[in-house]
């Protein structure tokens, strides 16, 4: 029985030679496709990786069509001049309706799925950018800190792989989710809501975008569909302000915002000088205390208080060994020893100072883990704060050993003095002004391994210390 026998991939004597490709490691996003397993923000890096691992991903998607509705901002119209050095200008449209100043939408048009994983990203990640102040301004660095979700409109007649499958498990990648809504709020079109899990790689979003892009099936679309969608769209914002307008509340009061400001301002105002005034007093040293048998008198923390003439404190005085302790001579407010000022004050740390310590001793534990050798074994400790981020950094524990094969420890109270001699090597202050808080108040976590790895693992820390 004769038969071919394979050809090496070296073996430059026949017609079937294959050149030697780079491969890249992949792994499953749980839908059936796989994806790269390095996570990042990087968007231009994502739709690369798309171009590579999909051969039809530059072709033009027959009849394709996607409407989103937008805020009129000047925002979203430099998102849109953005794109557009992208995006050719007949596949990208910004529409600015007539009627109402409250919205506009965008029309994609006769796109790929390039277009699709570069254009809704940016657009919902700059949704999210118009509440945060300040933002990052750069248009396509989108952040992890950032939710990017947002609904998009298709016509009745695009058809989806996943109709007739229970809505709730579509997609089934825990990080990104499709949700149709069961009516939409525009006749004649289907509505879809696209989510990115909060604290999830932008990785996530694109590989869904992708995935739920070519799982459509636009069909054939009729003429002045524009035209129906921005009458569509007129009709349900005007319907909402009638609505809202027949309420009992002033005409106008949910818009006039100048109305709003001009009432709430001299109360702000007022409040903020307030607070200012208490602070001051505060840290002067200065507060009222009411005593239950005479009227409320001021006291401040360097007054003295009166000597005690009660004969059994100074036969105590005679009896015990250990006289100054009850000498009967005038004392101070003893000091306290964590958090406070030059004065010997007490000063009460907020939450987000105890914070900002623990995160200056996590970067200052960076900086003295570059210094040593990368190829070291050796351990370094780091401040948490015990509320909240004492459970997060407990939950982490197993990514963190995972990723970085180094050893992360929470220390018990019974071996949490084997930091100090580390702590006081660190120069903490390089990136905090706040005063170590009370020991009470915070966890220390011991990290050991190689240098190398310590980094990474320490950085993971400092993730998880800034969600």
């Amino acid at each position: 029985m004769s038969y071919r026998k394979r050809p090496y991939s070296n073996d430059h004597t026949n017609n079937y030679y294959v050149p030697a490709v780079k491969r890249y490691k992949k792994y499953s996003n749980g839908s059936g496709n796989n994806i790269d397993n390095i996570e990042t923000q990087d968007i231009w890096k994502l739709l690369e990786r798309i171009r590579k691992t999909k051969t039809s991903a530059d072709e033009i998607i027959q009849n394709s069509i996607i409407f989103m509705e937008v805020p009129n901002s000047t925002l979203i119209k430099d998102t849109i001049e953005f794109l557009l050095k992208y995006v050719s200008q007949r596949k990208l449209h910004y529409v600015e309706l007539k009627n109402t100043n409250s919205s506009n939408f965008v029309v994609l048009k006769d796109f790929t799925l390039i277009d699709s994983c570069l254009v809704l990203p940016i657009i919902f990640g700059v949704k999210d950018k118009m509440w945060i102040q300040p933002y990052n301004k750069s248009i396509a660095q989108l952040s992890i800190e950032l939710h990017i979700n947002g609904t998009i409109f298709v016509p009745k007649n695009c058809r989806w792989s996943k109709d007739g499958q229970v809505k709730e498990s579509l997609l089934s990648s825990v990080n990104f989710s499709v949700l149709e809504s069961k009516v939409s709020k525009l006749s004649s079109f289907r509505e879809f809501n696209l989510k990115l899990q909060n604290g999830t790689s932008l990785t996530y979003f694109i590989n869904g975008i992708n995935d739920f892009i070519s799982s459509l099936k636009f069909g054939k679309n009729p003429n002045g569909l524009q035209n129906q969608f921005e009458m569509v769209l007129n009709r349900y914002n005007s319907n909402l302000k009638t609505h809202l307008l027949e309420t009992s509340l002033v005409g106008n009061a949910l818009f006039d915002l100048a109305r709003v400001r001009n009432q709430n301002e001299p109360l702000i105002r007022a409040t903020k000088k307030s607070i200012k005034d208490y602070s001051s007093r505060l840290l002067s040293g200065e507060f009222e205390v009411v005593n239950s048998s005479t009227s409320t008198k001021q006291v401040t923390l360097h007054d003295k208080p009166e000597e005690s003439n009660n004969s059994r404190w100074n036969n105590s005085r005679m009896t015990n060994g250990d006289g100054k302790r009850y000498s009967g001579q005038s004392s101070t407010i003893p000091s306290v020893s964590n958090g406070t000022d030059p004065n010997n004050r007490p000063k009460f740390l907020t939450q987000d100072e105890i914070k900002q310590h623990c995160i200056g001793s996590i970067k200052a534990s960076i900086d003295a883990v570059k210094k040593m050798p990368s190829d070291t074994i050796f351990k370094a400790y780091i401040k948490c704060p015990k509320q909240v981020y004492s459970d997060k950094l407990h939950q982490s524990l197993d990514n963190i050993r995972s990723k970085t094969n180094c050893n992360v420890v929470i220390l018990h109270i019974s071996n949490v003095h084997e930091s100090e001699k580390w702590f006081k090597s660190l120069n903490i202050r390089k990136y905090t002004s706040v005063n170590e808080p009370p020991s009470s108040t915070i966890k220390v976590a011991s990290v050991g391994g190689i240098g190398e790895y310590m980094i990474k693992a320490l950085e993971m820390i400092n993730k998880v210390m800034n969600s």
